[in-house]
């Protein structure tokens, strides 16, 4: 009769896959946050270009910014090094979600931490998918069309609305949450970044960026919620017509702020591939 310690209990089960995949996750997770990075420095960059008037701007969204990267030099390599990266981004945060290397636990807000790492797993892998698109000559097309496609269908269903009003308002918590981390700085908890002279633009970096992020996320919950609202799924908006309506709203300058602000996250995502500490134990 087997010990109880040769059972394949889930516990044992996760603990056998954290040391499996100990090895390689960490590589994998850092080509994934370099692909990121470089995906929003572009978004940033052409949105500024856009917004200012430069030849080859465009306000977009990640999946915009994938469609222009073969026009750049030597770009169709550049866009499958991209795509390798984000689907190894994918899978470092199924990983972390579902194997939980870096042991944060059950507890309701690290249940919560770990659900949102499973959907930003799925959001990459629909990223690197359209990157492979592109590739084949496919092209690549914002998401907010696909956004008001599930939009108008769960407005069809019984108690659709209060569901899409509760994604709006989820999208707001969770920009009013990337604003906190912004004002703690708690995004450097997981960097290690010792005596490096890099410390004061990683933190620049980081704080514009996330404060970036935050706006355009509340942009977008706010679309969500009036769609709810007015039980109009076209009033829906994506990243790319999130970040069109700040220059109607706000003015151009506005827009060139979060541009730049994109921007920097991306570069902040860059120095987490190099600095972040990624337990996979």
């Amino acid at each position: 009769m087997p010990s109880i310690h040769s059972v394949n209990t889930p516990a044992r089960i996760v603990k056998d896959m954290r040391h499996t995949t100990a090895p390689w996750v960490e590589g994998v997770a850092r080509l994934g946050f370099a692909a990121k990075g470089l995906v929003y420095v572009l978004t940033g960059t052409l949105a500024a270009r856009a917004a200012i008037g430069l030849s080859g701007g465009r306000v977009t969204d990640a999946h915009g910014t994938l469609a222009t990267i073969p026009t750049l030099p030597m770009g169709r390599i550049l866009l499958g090094l991209i795509a390798v990266g984000l689907f190894g981004y994918a899978l470092w945060r199924g990983i972390a979600a579902i194997v939980d290397p870096e042991h944060r636990g059950t507890k309701p807000k690290a249940i919560g931490k770990r659900a949102l790492d499973f959907a930003k797993a799925l959001i990459h892998i629909g990223l690197a998918l359209g990157a492979i698109r592109v590739l084949r000559g496919a092209g690549a097309h914002e998401g907010g069309a696909s956004a008001k496609s599930w939009s108008a269908e769960l407005l069809t269903h019984p108690g659709g609305v209060v569901i899409l009003a509760a994604i709006g308002a989820a999208l707001v918590v969770y920009a009013l949450g990337q604003v906190h981390r912004a004002w703690k700085g708690e995004f450097l908890k997981k960097l290690d970044l010792g005596t490096t002279r890099l410390r004061t633009w990683v933190e620049r970096t980081g704080r514009a960026g996330l404060l970036a992020r935050s706006a355009v996320f509340a942009l977008i919950g706010a679309f969500v919620i009036r769609a709810a609202t007015h039980g109009n799924a076209s009033e829906v908006r994506g990243p790319g017509a999130a970040l069109r309506s700040v220059d109607d709203t706000f003015g151009v300058w506005a827009l060139v702020a979060i541009a730049i602000g994109l921007a920097a996250y991306g570069v902040f995502e860059i120095f987490e591939a190099w600095f972040r500490r990624i337990r996979a134990e």
